[in-house]
């Protein structure tokens, strides 16, 4: 029973180890880890590895020396992309804008020509004859 409760204790205390400041500590903690040397282990491994996340934050990274140049030709090749298809796209506006404003003129004299077509069809039809007979 009493390992139960020391185990519960230590499960306490250690959800308090992120703090790393042991003045912040409850004071029942403070107690639990003059008594227990798996807890101040733990603790000291907490220690440790913040001072090891300190350290990489001093670390300065820097990028291989062949990146920029391949960031720099991928943009590059976006560019050249994106300004091929702009070209493209005014090149099919300036092809399909004729076509646009002819449609009205040639649909326009097409009307015509089957207009005239129906008065001379017509016309050829009025003056047939019908059994030797000129139709009216």
């Amino acid at each position: 029973m009493r390992e139960q409760t020391e185990a519960m204790e230590c499960a306490e205390a250690r959800d308090h180890f992120p703090a790393f400041d042991q003045q912040t500590f409850p004071t029942q903690v403070l107690e639990h880890l003059k008594a227990c040397a798996d807890c101040r282990a733990e603790l000291a491994e907490y220690r440790a590895l913040e001072a090891r996340l300190a350290g990489l934050a001093a670390v300065d990274i820097q990028p291989p020396a062949w990146l920029f140049g391949v960031i720099t030709e991928k943009v590059a090749e976006t560019a050249r992309r994106r300004a091929a298809i702009y070209q493209a796209r005014k090149q099919l506006e300036n092809v399909t804008t004729p076509i646009g404003e002819h449609r009205v003129a040639a649909g326009s004299a097409l009307g015509l020509a089957v207009l005239a077509g129906a008065v001379l069809f017509g016309r050829s039809r009025r003056h047939q004859r019908v059994g030797g007979v000129r139709a009216a």
